[in-house]
């Protein structure tokens, strides 16, 4: 949400009582989802209107955002003193590995620490129901979670970062101490991450992690407003600014330092093909070179507030239940298909995309489906408690799912 006066300190008072109650805060070309940094995370996912691994929305415009201490640029503050970047600095606390969040409040479909999938309640790690298995349960609030060949990165109670092996199921936790971390992202053996910073209100910074934990490196000024995501174009950090989409684009040198502009571009959704960026701005799809970019790209002027995914030359997504199709080189948008339920576009595997669907008779219930990229039947993947959808990344095998956005807080894997 942009930061508006008294509304902005408003609501942002509000949530950090909401996180202190409910959740405990304290002081790797694959087939994951396409998406901002390999998952898909938080807001709009009950709705169809939100953002590839960013919170979801379509509207809104960058205000009184940007680095402080820098150059300025779109809404930069500039001026302010600087500190000195990178930097270490570590922080403690809490795990929810040694201490598990206790029930949530608000009811939900279940009680205690369980959480519903596929029609019952799973109330201890490794139950399941289905293609539904509860790998991780009591972990509150997770923001964001990447997923790599080998791992399942995954923030916990808005205040910790977690690497799960998939081979062997552990638990390592490599962060604790935090303030609402999100916008994972990993690269060259390193987890690219925001936090709000400590002790400061409206303050955030891009920070990293080595993939077995260690020291914590500062590597940009302070942000106004949260990271939504991150995004590795070579020995270059892009990040998206901004509370509602869509975001402010800045880019930062990999190793830290000052915060650029990245051409005055706004977006909600990125995908990164090449030296091609493809994006969602202000609820049209467009396209810029990342070594020579420049705004206003637009692929056509047909309005759009889905998610949308890249496959062989189209840029696919969903709009008032129609499965469209636009062409990378532009032109008019084409229609595949045509749900007569209310359908929304959530991500993709190697082969097709996840579509999420509200319960025809059980407005508590929503149903996850899959359908092949170029269009055709749909097949129901899972169902999982309505609006409590929180982030999900997937492989060629299995499909993770945080899930928790007021009660207990969860990992389930799903089988493909």
């Amino acid at each position: 949400m942009k930061n508006v006066g008294a509304l902005g300190a408003a609501v942002s008072a509000l949530c950090a009582a909401y996180c202190v109650a409910v959740t405990g805060c304290g002081s790797d070309s694959d087939d994951r989802l396409q998406s901002a940094g390999g998952s898909t995370s938080q807001g709009g996912a009950d709705s169809g209107t939100g953002g590839s691994g960013a919170a979801g929305s379509s509207g809104g415009t960058s205000s009184g955002g940007g680095p402080t201490g820098g150059s300025g640029g779109a809404g930069g503050t500039g001026g302010a003193p600087a500190l000195e970047v990178p930097r270490i600095s570590n922080t403690d606390g809490p795990s929810v590995l040694d201490a598990p969040l206790g029930p949530a409040l608000g009811a939900g479909l279940c009680t205690g620490s369980a959480v519903y999938c596929n029609g019952t309640c799973l109330a201890s790690e490794g139950a399941a129901q289905g293609n539904c298995t509860a790998l991780k349960l009591s972990i509150g609030q997770t923001e964001s979670v990447y997923l790599t060949d080998q791992s399942l990165f995954y923030t916990a109670a808005n205040r910790e970062i977690l690497r799960m092996d998939l081979a062997d199921g552990s638990h390592t936790s490599l962060v604790r101490g935090l303030e609402f971390p999100g916008a994972l992202h990993v690269a060259g053996g390193q987890v690219y991450f925001y936090t709000q910073v400590p002790d400061e209100l409206f303050r955030h910074d891009v920070r990293r992690v080595s993939l077995s934990g260690g020291d914590v490196w500062v590597l940009s000024p302070e942000f106004a407003e949260p990271i939504e995501f991150i995004q590795t174009l070579g020995d270059t950090l892009l990040v998206g600014e901004g509370n509602f989409g869509p975001y402010d684009l800045w880019t930062l040198p990999i190793g830290g330092g000052p915060a650029q502009s990245f051409a005055g571009i706004q977006a909600t959704d990125i995908v990164l093909d090449g030296d091609t960026l493809y994006y969602r701005g202000d609820n049209y799809l467009s396209s810029t070179s990342v070594s020579a970019p420049a705004p206003d790209g637009f692929l056509n002027r047909e309005f759009t507030n889905s998610r949308f995914i890249l496959e062989a030359g189209f840029l696919y997504h969903v709009y008032h239940n129609v499965y469209l199709r636009v062409p990378v080189s532009g032109g008019p948008m084409e229609e595949v298909q045509t749900f007569v339920e209310e359908t929304y576009l959530l991500g993709r595997t190697s082969t097709a995309v996840i579509l999420g669907r509200p319960d025809a008779v059980d407005a508590n219930v929503t149903h996850l489906l899959t359908m092949p990229i170029a269009g055709g039947a749909t097949t129901e993947l899972v169902s999982y408690e309505a609006n409590e959808w929180q982030a999900m990344a997937a492989n060629g095998t299995h499909l993770y799912i945080a899930v928790g956005a007021s009660h207990t807080g969860a990992i389930l894997r799903v089988e493909l």
